[in-house]
């Protein structure tokens, strides 16, 4: 295993006894690999889907490390071992890429469901013909919802979110949408926006008929699986901390020790990345029309 070291030590005065222990603790490797294998396995899986909460992988890697250095390290955090300590984890020095959504090349809209949004009718009992003003506006609303079936989460910080782009033909329908959103926490995202229609139009009644003007609404709906890769680079801090004093930062910068294999992330040439895999589905209102429809009136 590579060697990582702790950067930042604080809440104790310069003497040779604690100067040892802290060259102890640099020149040592924080994980080993038989250490590693006793880690308690944090990804989580329900209802088929598989879901890695990456707080709880840097925390199990900090945990780890604590563990194979026990008595040196509570030396240094005056006595408090790692359950009497808090973990502040710190993702601002990790930076995180993400790559275009891409969405299956078969994606397919459903059929164009029709709602009628309102409907008059218009009676005219005269021989003649009479002209009546319609005008009205009524409203629908868009709904996206973006589903992730196997990713990553983190419950603590917006900085690791994910960055989900919509397809070309959800994100230019004119309805609201925009281009991409974030997964703060949780594994699901919901969309609402509202689209107004509105009509103004003369209607004429040819004499004893009655005439019934609908507006009709054609909506679209698609549905479409993805996957997006997400890169992760830089490195990240651990504080352990007691009644708000932080005893020791942990500098965990080497991120091939921290997101492995085991772990759900993988790595190419570019670096170390987790796969990302979901649906979205859209449905949102497309073109209006207006439908008359004419009956004679029974004498």
């Amino acid at each position: 295993m590579s060697l990582t070291t702790l950067k930042n030590i604080t809440g104790f005065s310069n003497n040779d006894s604690q100067d040892s222990i802290v060259n102890k603790l640099i020149s040592s490797s924080m994980i080993n690999d038989t250490s590693s294998e006793k880690s308690i396995n944090v990804e989580k899986k329900s209802s088929g889907m598989s879901i890695v909460y990456i707080d709880e992988v840097v925390e199990e890697y900090a945990k780890n490390l604590f563990k194979s250095r026990d008595k040196d390290y509570k030396n240094v955090c005056k006595g408090n071992s790692w359950p009497d300590l808090t973990k502040l984890i710190d993702y601002k020095k990790l930076r995180v890429r993400h790559c275009d959504t891409k969405y299956q090349n078969d994606m397919v809209p459903k059929a164009p469901k029709s709602a009628i949004l309102f409907s008059s009718q218009f009676v005219n009992d005269t021989n003649h013909e009479q002209e009546y003003l319609l005008r009205t506006e009524r409203k629908t609303t868009s709904t996206c919802e973006i589903q992730i079936s196997e990713g990553y989460v983190s419950e603590r910080s917006g900085d690791v979110s994910l960055e989900i782009q919509l397809p070309g033909v959800v994100a230019e329908a004119g309805a609201g949408f925009r281009h991409e959103y974030s997964i703060d926490k949780g594994l699901s995202k919901s969309i609402q926006e509202e689209m107004s229609w509105s009509i103004e139009s003369n209607v004429k009644v040819q004499g004893m008929t009655k005439t019934t003007a609908e507006l009709v609404v054609n909506e679209n709906q698609f549905v479409s699986k993805f996957e997006v890769k997400t890169y992760f680079s830089g490195k990240i801090l651990v504080y352990l901390q007691k009644d708000n004093h932080t005893y020791v930062t942990l500098d965990l910068g080497d991120l091939n020790q921290v997101f492995t294999e085991s772990k759900g992330f993988r790595r190419d040439e570019k670096g170390i990345y987790f796969l990302t895999r979901g649906e979205c589905k859209a449905r949102f209102g497309i073109d209006q029309r207006i439908e008359l429809h004419q009956y004679p009136i029974k004498k």
